[in-house]
């Protein structure tokens, strides 16, 4: 059943894995999608695929590492939708290797995606996930 008022759920690496079958059980249960991905293929199949379940979703290639391209996908979305209830956190990378053989650029890799990505996203004033906006009045959820 899709509420008349759905929730507006960001999922962050929507374009495989864990992030596109997130995607497909949210659709399932009504929510908006708000997609975004380094893969122009990967978001353009999972869109398809919750369109399928007969969801709403919008899509943004966007590096979340990069700040600029966060705060302006933040925003397309408060443009759209006014709200965001949900962060689904879950773009990510895989050094391939140990912790003792890896390089700085791999370590920066996985810090910059892992954990400096998603403390970009909560400290979007816009977004409002620090502020209070979105643990009003109805509740919201980060997911790291």
């Amino acid at each position: 059943m899709v509420a008349s008022d759905p929730r507006v759920t960001v999922v962050t690496g929507g374009g495989s894995g864990i992030g596109r079958a997130t995607a497909i059980r949210l659709a399932r249960r009504g929510d908006v999608l708000c997609l975004c991905d380094v893969s122009a293929t990967g978001l353009k199949e999972t869109a398809a695929l919750v369109e399928s379940e007969r969801g709403r979703v919008l899509t943004g290639i966007v590096d979340v590492r990069n700040q600029g391209q966060v705060r302006a996908w933040i925003a397309e979305i408060l443009e759209r939708f006014d709200k965001i209830d949900c962060l689904f956190s879950n773009a990510g990378v895989n050094a391939r290797s140990t912790v003792a053989e890896m390089t700085l650029a791999q370590w920066s890799l996985l810090i910059d995606t892992h954990v400096a990505a998603v403390v970009d996203f909560l400290l979007s004033e816009r977004a409002g996930f620090m502020t209070g906006q979105l643990v009003q009045p109805n509740g919201g959820q980060v997911i790291w």
